[in-house]
């Protein structure tokens, strides 16, 4: 829900940057849906797992040393309310799913992860409603 709330103002800023959220977008609610019918998959968690931590990558590199590419190169972008929660969800989803991988089988989640992704739910849902980008 964030990303897909910043997909304007990214593609104002430099193309490649909004075509990278309006592809993320669809993606990661893709995949929440995709586990919310099948919760056991486990390739399915972890290709979520990973792409979330792909994202959360590129979001540290655009912070700390800036992307080689775009309008200002190498110039690292500024840290937002909005866009530090859409990178806490996105390690939170990476530590849940990483959780789950790691328990085995088809048990039942634990109640703090089921907790955890209702916070997530909520957090996104404000956030994405917060100025700026």
């Amino acid at each position: 829900m964030i990303h897909g709330s910043v997909i304007a103002s990214h593609f104002r800023e430099y193309w490649l940057f909004g075509l990278f959220f309006l592809v993320v977008t669809p993606l990661q609610i893709a995949w929440a849906e995709g586990v919310r019918r099948e919760p056991t998959d486990r390739r399915l968690l972890a290709w979520g797992a990973w792409g979330n931590l792909a994202v959360v990558l590129i979001w540290l590199v655009s912070r700390l040393v800036g992307l080689p590419f775009g309008p200002q190169p190498f110039q690292p972008e500024a840290i937002s309310a909005k866009d530090l929660l859409a990178t806490y969800d996105e390690i939170a989803i990476v530590v849940l799913v990483a959780t789950l991988l790691l328990r085995g089988g088809s048990r039942p989640a634990p109640q703090w992860c089921v907790a955890g992704a209702w916070v997530l739910v909520a957090v996104s849902g404000v956030a994405a409603f917060i100025g700026g980008h």
